[in-house]
C-alpha cells in the first residue's frame, strides 16, 4: 500500500470583541490536499502469494532441500553444479533480477528435477484458479523458461505431484496437452508471461494427459507449495523478474 499523504490546515480567526458578548468565527477546512493511493478496481487488492518478487532480497546460494526448511524465500535446486549456475544480477531496466545459466546442460520436459529456482510457499492455497505471471529476458543464446508447481507430502517433502494448468486445456475430453508445465521461449527485450493454474487439480506425470485424467488435489496438496522456474536450454541465459501468483479474476 502506497503511503498516503494528507494536508491539513485550521485555523481560527477572531473577527470582533464586544461588551455583551464574544464572537469566533471558524475558517473552513482547506479543500485542496494530496493523496497518493493504488486504485483497485473494487477496492480489492489481489495477494500476491510470493514473496521477494523482484529478487531484491535473494541468495540464491540456499537450497531448497536446505534444513530447516525455507519458507517465501528463494531458494534453488542444481543437480548440476558443473553446468548449471544461479545468481542475481542487475539489469539496467529492472534492476535485481533472478539469473539461470545453462552451459552444457538441458532440461526435457521429462526430467524438470535437474535444476530451478524455486519458492516454497507457507501455507494452504485454494482449489480454485490463479494467474501466475512473471517477466523474462535472455541475456545469452536462446533460453526457454519453464513453470512449474509442484505439491509437498505431509512430511515436508516436495513430490513428483503437479499442479495442472487451465491455460489451454483441450475443449475435446479426450484432448491432450502438457497440463504440468509451460514453456516460454524467451529474447533479448523483457517480456511478461502470464497463466492461469487449476490448484483444485493435480497429476504425476510430466506427460502429455487429457483433463480428465488428472487428479483432485488433497488439502495436503495444497499445503506449503513449491514454484519452481528453470532454463531448459542449454548454452543460454534466463534473466527473471516481478513473479506473482494471485487469486484469478474473471475480466470478462
Amino acid at each position: 500500500m502506497k503511503k498516503r499523504t494528507f494536508f491539513l490546515m485550521l485555523f481560527a480567526l477572531i473577527v470582533g470583541l464586544s461588551s455583551c458578548e464574544d464572537k469566533e468565527e471558524i475558517a473552513p477546512l482547506p479543500t485542496e490536499f494530496e493523496e497518493d493511493v493504488e486504485d483497485t478496481p473494487g477496492g480489492d487488492t489481489p495477494v500476491n502469494l510470493i514473496h521477494d518478487a523482484d529478487f531484491e532480497t535473494a541468495d540464491l546460494e540456499r537450497k531448497l532441500t536446505d534444513s530447516p526448511i525455507i519458507y517465501n524465500e528463494w531458494v534453488i535446486q542444481n543437480n548440476y553444479p558443473s553446468t548449471i549456475s544461479f545468481s542475481t544480477a542487475y539489469d539496467g531496466e529492472q534492476e535485481t533480477v533472478g539469473k539461470m545459466v545453462n552451459t552444457t546442460t538441458s532440461i526435457p520436459n521429462a526430467d524438470p528435477t535437474r535444476a530451478f529456482i524455486a519458492q516454497r510457499i507457507k501455507g494452504v492455497v485454494e482449489p480454485a484458479l490463479y494467474t501466475f505471471s512473471f517477466k523474462g529476458k535472455s541475456s545469452g543464446g536462446t533460453p526457454t523458461c519453464r513453470i512449474f508447481i509442484k505439491a509437498t507430502d505431509a512430511a515436508g517433502n516436495v513430490v513428483e505431484r503437479y499442479f495442472i494448468y487451465d491455460t489451454e486445456k483441450p475443449t475435446s475430453p479426450t484432448g491432450k496437452y502438457w497440463a504440468y508445465c509451460k514453456n516460454c521461449l524467451l529474447s533479448s527485450e523483457w517480456v511478461e508471461f502470464s497463466y492461469v493454474i487449476d490448484f483444485s487439480k493435480i497429476t504425476d506425470q510430466k506427460a502429455s494427459i487429457t483433463y480428465e485424467s488428472a487428479l483432485n488435489a488433497s488439502l495436503v496438496d495444497r499445503t506449503d507449495i513449491v514454484l519452481c522456474l528453470q532454463n531448459n536450454a542449454q548454452n543460454s541465459t534466463m534473466l527473471i523478474d516481478d513473479v506473482t501468483l494471485i487469486k484469478y479474476i474473471n475480466e470478462e
